[in-house]
Formats: C-alpha cells, structure tokens, sequence
C-alpha cells in the first residue's frame, strides 16, 4: 500500500529541511521551480527566505541569491520581496 501523497504545505515543509542535511542547492532549487509552477501556494514565500537564510548561514551564497532573486521577480511589491531585497544586499550575504 502507498501512502497518500504530500499535500503542497507538507511538501514545503519537508523540501525546507533540507539545508540540515546537506540538501540546500537542492532546496533552493526546488523552491524556485515551486515558484514558477504555483507561486501562490502557502507557505512558499516564507520557506523560500528560510531556505535562503539558512544557505548564507552556512556560506552557500550562490543558491541564495538565485532563490531571493526569484522571490523579488515573483512578488516584487511584497513584503517579501522587500527581505529578499535586503538579504541581497546584506555585508557577507549575496551582495
């Protein structure tokens, strides 16, 4: 028997764990490909500046700014967009 599969909020936060185990290219990635597929799913915009303080924290500055890249280009005149913004231009971070 399979178990049922993930509903987008689950999924979210499984994909959000994975900077703990190595998995942040990955996370950011599959974040971004989230964004273009269903940018107004739940949750997405907070695990996306999560995932991407996470990968800074731990020097991946690369997939960070892919990942705050997208969340300016998808919701530009958000709040979000205003953290991802600063997080860009942040000393050590992406800037």
């Amino acid at each position: 028997v399979q178990p049922p599969p993930l509903t987008p909020m689950q999924a979210i936060a499984f994909v959000r764990r994975w900077p703990a185990i190595g998995g942040g290219a990955d996370a950011a990635a599959q974040l971004a490909g989230w964004i273009e597929r269903a940018a107004a799913t739940p949750g997405l915009r907070a695990a996306c500046l999560a995932v991407a303080r996470d990968l800074l924290a731990r020097g991946e500055q690369v997939p960070a700014k892919r990942l705050l890249e997208r969340v300016v280009l998808a919701w530009p005149d958000s709040g979000d967009a205003d953290k991802a913004r600063l997080l860009l231009e942040e000393p050590g971070g992406t800037g």
